[in-house]
């Protein structure tokens, strides 16, 4: 699995999503991951389905 547990803030999520999902299509990876994106990132980055797990965040 690849996981995500940042946003850079630089890269469009799209764009990590897309290249993500290049790289599951290839089996380089067999799942993607996100962790620690708000609404708004989450919907970017899972536009197109691609994300197999997420974690959101936890107060403890």
């Amino acid at each position: 699995m690849y996981y995500m547990h940042f946003p850079d803030g630089r890269t469009p999520l799209e764009e990590v999503a897309g290249t993500l999902k290049e790289l599951k299509d290839e089996g380089k990876i067999r799942a993607i991951g996100a962790s620690n994106l708000d609404f708004e990132q989450l919907q970017a980055f899972n536009r197109d389905g691609y994300l197999d797990v997420l974690q959101s965040g936890i107060l403890c």
